[in-house]
C-alpha cells in the first residue's frame, strides 16, 4: 500500500477532510495533501511529521507494510540500509557504524552514511541528537554545510571559499582555518530531525 492510500485511510479514520488535516498540520496546504494522497508526490519528512502527529499515527506507519511491523531488510524495495556514526572514523582508526538504519531510497538522495549530531554548533537548525545525511566528498560551494575533521574531533559547519583559505562558520563562531588544518568528510545533503 502507498504512502497516499495510507494517508487517506488515516485522514478518513480521523473524521478529517483534507482542508481540515492541512489546516490542524499547519504545514502542507490543502493543495499538498491532495497530491500526496493521489502519490503524485512524496511529502517531506517534516510534513509527514506534522501530518502524523494530528492523524496519532508514527511517521513509520505511512512508509510500507514492513516498516510497521519492523520486517525491512535487504529484499524490501525502495529501501536502503545506511550506516550510521556518532564518531566518524580518524585515519588510523577503524570506527564501527553505531546501528544501521533503513531509510525510504527517495530520503537519500545519494547520501552514503548518516551522522548522530552531537554538538550544538549549528543549532537551532541542527540540534544534538539529529541525524544528518551525508555524501562524500572533497569540496563544495560557497554555503553548503559540510563534516569536517579537526584534529580528532568533527563539526557541522557552514563552509565558504575566501580567497585562498576556507571559512568555516557555525552559529557559535565563524572561523577561517588553512586547508591543510581540517579535512572535508562530505557535504550534508540532509538534516533529519530527532522525533524520538
Amino acid at each position: 500500500m502507498a504512502i497516499g492510500e495510507r494517508l487517506k485511510i488515516a485522514r478518513k479514520e480521523a473524521g478529517l477532510t483534507q482542508e481540515e488535516l492541512a489546516q490542524k498540520a499547519g504545514g502542507p496546504s490543502r493543495t499538498q495533501i491532495v497530491a500526496y494522497e493521489k502519490n503524485n508526490y512524496q511529502p517531506s519528512l517534516e510534513n509527514m511529521e506534522k501530518i502524523a502527529n494530528v492523524l496519532g499515527k508514527p511517521v513509520k506507519y505511512f512508509y510500507s507494510e514492513g516498516i510497521i511491523d519492523n520486517q525491512i531488510n535487504e529484499s524490501s524495495p525502495n529501501f536502503i540500509n545506511l550506516p550510521i556514526y556518532k564518531e566518524i572514523p580518524v585515519r588510523d582508526k577503524d570506527i564501527q557504524p553505531t546501528e544501521f538504519l533503513y531509510f525510504p531510497s527517495w530520503l537519500i538522495l545519494g547520501a552514503d552514511f548518516a551522522y548522530r549530531v552531537k554538538s550544538d554548533l549549528m543549532s537551532p537548525r541542527i540540534n544534538p541528537g539529529d541525524l544528518v545525511l551525508i555524501r562524500k566528498q572533497k569540496f563544495f560551494e560557497d554555503g553548503n554545510i559540510v563534516l569536517i575533521r579537526i584534529n580528532e574531533s568533527t563539526e557541522i559547519c557552514r563552509a565558504f571559499h575566501i580567497d585562498n583559505e576556507i571559512s568555516l562558520q557555525n552559529y557559535k563562531r565563524d572561523k577561517i582555518y588553512q586547508n591543510k588544518e581540517f579535512a572535508i568528510i562530505g557535504k550534508i545533503i540532509k538534516n533529519i530531525c530527532s522525533f524520538e
